[in-house]
Parts: structure tokens; sequence; C-alpha cells
């Protein structure tokens, strides 16, 4: 079976959060720290968060449960992208390998312990607080969001071609829906959220040139705050 992130025992990976002088708190970082897929949590880490939580659980039964909750996003994918369009999950950062979305209902984490099939194991009662401080741990490393007072979800991106057509098409009328034109909501897709420069999501787009792209993304970013492209 596929370790999902977070999961797998290897280097420690580095603190690219900003220095914190960010005017804004909820600034997402563009280009999502580098994280890769192959970066996680390294035991010691996990053990710190155990401790940091007086929790009984295991590394292995942490690792277990860090790989319930991906698997689990990925069963209820449609719902979860669902929510990004209504706003109950914002997608904070994207990259070519993790997603991390903010929990708008402070629910997100009940609701995963308290169903099946988290809730059907004998975990301790300070399990799901050391997870959400991985996530938070994951999510600080690799933004500069407002966290104080939200939960994030790190996710890796799935590989099925139905779940990335749901997520392109949820974060699409997302954006539509704060005011953006289709061809606006495009632009600002395959800039902020893809990572693409104008001219390479020009060229995507079958455009001779990139003021296609250009054009549309000043007006998106003249009708919405550029820092909250994505949230």
């Amino acid at each position: 079976m596929n370790q999902g992130l977070l999961t797998q025992s290897e280097e420690p990976i580095q603190n690219t959060v900003a220095n914190g002088n960010d005017k804004n708190p909820n600034t997402a970082v563009a280009d999502g720290g580098n994280v890769t897929a192959d970066e996680a949590f390294t035991d010691d880490e996990i053990r710190s968060a155990i401790n940091s939580r007086s929790c009984l659980a295991s590394i292995a039964e942490i690792r277990d449960v860090l790989q319930t909750v991906q698997q689990r996003f990925e069963e209820f994918w449609a719902a979860h992208m669902d929510g990004v369009h209504q706003g109950t999950l914002d997608l904070v950062e994207t990259d070519n390998s993790i997603l991390i979305f903010a929990d708008n209902t402070g629910q997100f984490w009940n609701e995963e312990f308290g169903h099946p099939p988290l809730a059907d194991r004998n975990l301790s009662e300070r399990t799901p607080k050391v997870i959400k401080r991985l996530h938070h741990t994951w999510a600080r490393r690799h933004t500069n969001y407002g966290w104080s007072t939200v939960d994030p979800v790190v996710i890796r991106k799935p590989q099925n071609f139905k779940h990335t057509q749901m997520f392109i098409e949820s974060v699409v009328n997302g954006l539509i829906d704060k005011g953006l034109s289709p061809g606006q909501a495009w632009a600002v897709y395959g800039v902020h959220v893809a990572g693409n420069s104008r001219n390479k999501w020009a060229s995507k787009c079958g455009y001779a040139d990139h003021s296609a792209v250009s054009e549309p993304l000043r007006k998106a970013e003249n009708k919405l705050d550029r820092t909250a492209l994505l949230h």
C-alpha cells in the first residue's frame, strides 16, 4: 500500500515559513516551499507531538491514523470539493504534490474521529490532538496563513483523474462565485493555483501570446485581494 503524506520516516524537512513580517497574516506562500510527496514527518517529530500532548499512542499508531485520514479524504473527495466551492474548506496552498486546506467549520477533525473507521478504534483520547498538531506543524512550515483560529487539513493530491477534475471545477466555480468571469477564474487557476507563468498558461490554452491570460488575470487581481486569491 502506498504511504500517504506525512507517514514516512525520512530526513527532517526544513522550515520554509517566512520570517513573520508579512503584513497579511493570511497570506499563502505562492510556491509551497518546494514541498514534495517524499517529505514526511520523522519519528522524532511524531514522538515530539505525542509527548507534547501526553498521548499514549505509539508512533506506528499515529502513522496509521495519518494514512487513514488521507484515505478517507480521497473516499469523500466529491463532498470535500463541494466544501471548497461552498467555502467550508478554503484552499490555502497547493503545489505538485500536496493541498493544504483551512477548515472554516471547525468540525473537520471532530467528524474524522467521530465516525468509523477511526471512531471504532481503541485510540488514545489525545490522539486527535497529536494529529492536529502534526497538520498544524506542516501547514505553518509551508504557508504564512493565520492558523491560530482555524485548523489546517493537509492532503496528498490524489492521482485519480476524476478527483483532479472535481478539484479544478470546485476551485474555478468558487472563484466565479467570488465575482470573477469564467475567463478570469481560469486565468487565476492556471497561474496562481497550477503555478504556471502567464506565458506558459497562455501556451497551454493555445493563445499566441500571454496577453490573453495577463489581461483577465489583471482584472481578477483588481477584483480580489491578490494575497487572498486562494481563500
